[in-house]
């Protein structure tokens, strides 16, 4: 007798398992607002919602000295023939890099550039016609003390390269990102010649950033007004 009820058990167990198999089915291919045959074509929408419209940045901005090109995986052995140890050493990259590591990263930023994480730009010796350097400037975010990222390699340190680029790429930024009034830059205490840069150009010193109780870093900013101020 105890073993037909076990039986029953088992039997009704399974019935209600099939049944509720079902409808989960029906639900998740028939329940959508929308009606998918396939659960590849749910994800195919989902990915397609959510992607964003890309910003109407230029792809290039010539200036007198330099010129600024969109960032694309194009670059990738010219970033890496450039981005020499003394100019990782100032941004804290490994003092060794391969290939392998610079198209990882160049591939990163072009994501982030697709999904208006940020606007990033190579800086193009207009003389020699090559690149020499590097620029970005990221969205606000609660994880990062500074939106603006530079870097030129040290055989075109002095002749104004790097404040034309600082020009263009603000140009560009208030332009597109027509809700932003400022961004940020920060740099670390000991890095004089990012210091120099940020207050040439006419970023103004507005906070410090604090790092285990210390500050590591000076906070700078400047503002649509005051890029709407410079001659073109």
């Amino acid at each position: 007798m105890k073993n037909w009820f076990d039986f029953k058990k088992i039997i009704f167990t399974i019935i209600t398992l099939s049944i509720f198999g079902f409808f989960g089915y029906y639900l998740f291919f028939n329940g959508t607002s929308e009606k998918v045959n396939t659960v590849q074509e749910l994800q195919k929408k989902v990915s397609t919602k959510e992607k964003p419209k890309p910003l109407n940045y230029s792809d290039e901005i010539p200036g007198k000295i330099i010129t600024l090109k969109k960032m694309t995986l194009d670059c990738v052995q010219d970033y890496y023939n450039v981005f020499s140890p003394r100019v990782r050493q100032g941004l804290e990259f490994p003092e060794k890099i391969t290939f392998a590591y610079v198209a990882y990263y160049v591939d990163s930023l072009v994501r982030k550039q697709k999904n208006n994480k940020l606007i990033a730009y190579n800086i193009w010796d207009n003389k020699d016609n090559k690149m020499v350097g590097s620029i970005q400037v990221r969205e606000k975010n609660d994880y990062d003390p500074g939106q603006l990222g530079m870097w030129l390699n040290e055989n075109y340190w002095g002749g104004g390269r790097i404040q034309e680029a600082l020009l263009l790429i603000s140009k560009e930024y208030f332009r597109v990102r027509t809700e932003a009034n400022d961004y940020i830059a920060h740099a670390r205490l000991w890095n004089d010649r990012s210091l120099g840069s940020l207050k040439k150009f006419g970023f103004k010193k507005v906070g410090d950033y604090v790092e285990d109780g210390k500050i590591t870093r000076h906070v700078y900013e400047i503002t649509r007004a005051d890029i709407e101020a410079r001659p073109n």
